[in-house]
Parts: C-alpha cells; sequence; structure tokens
C-alpha cells in the first residue's frame, strides 16, 4: 500500500535522479562525452568530482529525509 512517507520518497529520488542526470549532462556537454576517457586521468578525477559525488550527496539527501519521514509519518519502528 502506497503511504505518503512512500509517495514523498519516490518524488525525492526522482529529484535526486534529475539533480544526477543535469550533473551529467553538464559534465558531457563541458568534455564532449558521455564517459570519461581511461587514459585521461583529469576527466576521470572531474568525472568523479562534479557526477559521482552530486549522484551521492542527492541520493544520500532522498534516502535520509524517505526513512526520516517514515518515521515521523508512518507507523514509526516496529
Amino acid at each position: 500500500m502506497l503511504t505518503l512517507p512512500s509517495i514523498l520518497g519516490v518524488v525525492l529520488l526522482v529529484v535526486a535522479l534529475v539533480v544526477t542526470l543535469l550533473c551529467w549532462g553538464c559534465w558531457r556537454y563541458r568534455n564532449g562525452r558521455w564517459w570519461p576517457l581511461a587514459d585521461a586521468p583529469s576527466q576521470r578525477l572531474s568525472f568523479a568530482r562534479e557526477v559521482k559525488t552530486a549522484a551521492f550527496i542527492a541520493f544520500a539527501v532522498a534516502i535520509l529525509v524517505t526513512m526520516v519521514l517514515h518515521y515521523r509519518l508512518g507507523a514509526g519502528l516496529h
């Protein structure tokens, strides 16, 4: 059954996905390719710094907020 915390959690995950895709799109626009070259350490570092870090932060915040919402608005911990 879908509850309010579940719906809000899905919305937050979609927002995190959009943030990740926007960061990836900006990186692709600047570097001209979807993935960093294996033999280009500066590209690999910038990809990790700009795309992977944004993805980790966005999804971590979304999951944390979803857990808090489930605890506060849901039935609590069982």
